[in-house]
């Protein structure tokens, strides 16, 4: 299974090195958190820019089959077709994350954390699923 995982991550990498436009950026999130739109075959923004220590938020809206956030070395976000996943990131880097059952249709994404004055953030982090003391995750 883990094999499974780490093929279908290196081939969404590298279809995602080789395109042009990897669809909706957000470069400057003025708050430093962000909000991700979770619908059908698509995260809106895919590409999301945050200072470390700051929150990203999945939103599922309007989808009519699961989806999910996979994050190679770090626990996914449940299978869902609405409600919420979030994540503090603590460390500088640049995560791609996939939905593991639509990512060879381009359901992908990535966060750009960067050091730096990044805020607060809102602590908490974790999943909506009972989440809590915070994700040790970056």
């Amino acid at each position: 299974m883990r094999s499974r995982f780490l093929l279908v991550i290196g081939a969404v990498l590298a279809i995602v090195g080789c395109s042009g436009d990897n669809g909706p950026t957000d470069t400057g999130n003025s708050g430093g958190n962000a909000t991700v739109t979770v619908s059908d075959h698509v995260f809106t923004p895919s590409t999301v820019s945050i200072p470390v220590n700051n929150t990203v938020t999945w939103q599922w809206t309007s989808a009519t089959v699961e989806h999910n956030v996979t994050f190679q070395g770090m626990p996914p976000s449940p299978n869902q077709i609405d409600g919420s996943f979030a994540r503090t990131f603590t460390a500088a880097g640049t995560f791609p994350y996939v939905c593991t059952f639509h990512a060879a249709q381009g359901m992908t994404g990535t966060i750009t954390v960067t050091a730096g004055t990044g805020g607060g953030g809102t602590g908490g982090g974790g999943d909506t699923g009972g989440g809590g003391g915070g994700d040790p995750y970056p």
